[in-house]
Parts: structure tokens; sequence; C-alpha cells
């Protein structure tokens, strides 16, 4: 049974004394509810979720959520589908050998998945856009949390060369740059939005690699996209090595 709720075939319901619920699906069973004889085994279609695991809605975790495209970039997920997709009147298709398989979801109430998807933003799971908002790996403002919202796979990493004055110029000025004006300068030479979250991974990665050094009176890399313009970057000094990692100090000999 409790191979089944990892596999989606059950869901399994552990009552409360206040008359609420913990259930799992898709997911292993929390151990000590395992040995709880109140613990229940329903089937999708009588179970009603507590919650939602944000992981579950990963690009090809679900059966027939996210539909196929020519590439994983190009494929897109509406909110309001996956709101519908967890309504409780949802049967999934899933192709096998010869023949399709039907699978019940069972019913989430939209507040869950919504909080789901916020979680899973924020984690890395997937990325958000709602025209001119757009978010990934950032806490997503109830505003852009809704049914017109679509989901994205993770977009791909931005190469440190990719934020030198070489490469986009327009965000230079003086030998200097910030995240804001790297952000901007992206969206432009992309023709689309950007997540601040891609762009501030991308600036760790090029200080890291000595790409780009951070001003003394910088902000944090680490931020929220308000704060963006503070993250204030330069060109990497010339001839600046490598700080030496910490070792102990050769023995000194002593002539006997």
């Amino acid at each position: 049974m409790l191979a089944g709720v990892r596999q989606g075939l059950f869901v399994a319901r552990q009552p409360r004394p206040d008359g609420s619920s913990r259930t799992w699906w898709r997911e292993p069973v929390d151990p000590v509810a395992v040995e709880d004889k109140a613990l229940e085994i329903v089937l999708p279609e009588k179970a009603r979720l507590a919650g939602l695991n944000p992981g579950l809605l990963a690009p090809g975790v679900l059966p027939d959520l996210w539909k196929p495209a020519a590439d994983d970039a190009g494929r897109r997920l509406q909110v309001a589908t996956l709101l519908e997709y967890f309504s409780g009147n949802h049967v999934a298709t899933i192709p096998r050998e010869g023949y399709d398989e039907h699978a019940t979801i069972p019913a989430c109430d939209p507040d869950l998945v919504l909080e789901a998807v916020g979680t899973a933003v924020e984690r890395g799971v997937v990325w958000i856009t709602n025209p001119p908002a757009t978010f990934w790996k950032e806490a997503v403002p109830a505003g852009t949390l809704n049914p017109a919202a679509e989901l994205r796979p993770p977009p791909d990493r931005v190469e440190p060369r990719h934020l030198t004055e070489e490469t986009v110029p327009t965000a230079w000025s003086g030998n200097r740059t910030n995240g804001l004006a790297l952000t901007q300068a992206l969206c432009q030479e992309r023709s689309s939005a950007v997540p601040w979250g891609m762009v501030r991974e991308g600036i760790g990665d090029a200080v890291k690699g000595r790409w780009l050094g951070l001003v003394k009176d910088s902000g944090p890399i680490d931020c929220t996209y308000d704060q963006a313009g503070r993250v204030v970057l330069e060109k990497p000094k010339v001839g600046r090595k490598p700080e030496p990692t910490s070792k102990q100090a050769p023995a000194r000999l002593d002539a006997g």
C-alpha cells in the first residue's frame, strides 16, 4: 500500500484531533505516521490533498501535466491548467506500450496548489512568468501568483563571460555595472523577461571565477530584485591572482 502511495495509486491520510488531516501522495509517508493505527489509505478519487509537494511540479514528474515540446526550454504550463489538474475531475492519460493507462488525480484546494507553486519557484524547481513580472529562485508576490501566470522549466544559467563589458556594453559605465543594469541589458538582448534569480546566480559565478569583482561598498549579491541596483561590480584588477589558501607555514630550519 505504501509503495502505491509513492506511485500515486493511493493517497495516505492521517486524521488529526482538531479534525484536519495530513496527506501523502507520490512521496514517502512519514515513518511516524506509518505506525499510527488511524492512518488511512484511500483512492485518489476519494481524497482531497491537505498539501502538495512542490517537487511534483517539475516538468515530467506528474503524468499528463506538462505537454511535450521540441525541447525542455519550450515547455510551458499555465497555472490555470495546473489548478484544473487538481480540481478532482482530471483523469490523466499515461501512454504504455500498446495501450493507454488512466489515473485519477486527487483534488487539492487552489490556495494549496498556489502555495506549492510559490515554494517551487523559490526552490528553483520551476520558473514563473506573468508579464511583465518573472521570477525564479525568488519569493513570488501575490499579484503574480494567479491563474494567468505561466510556469516554465528552470532557465539556463548565465555564463560569466555574458556579463562582461565586451558582451553587454550597454550595462556598463565607467568600468562599472550593477545587478539591475545587467538584468535590463540581458532582457533587451534576449527580447524577453529575464528573472533576477538567474542573473544573481550568474553574478555569483562571475565573482567566484574572477570575471567580475564587487566594489568595496557594494550590496550583497544574495538580495531581492528591488536591491539589484546596489550590487555594484567592476572589472577585475589587472594581474590580480586568486587568494592563497590557508596553509601551514613551512618549518624553519636552524643550523645546528
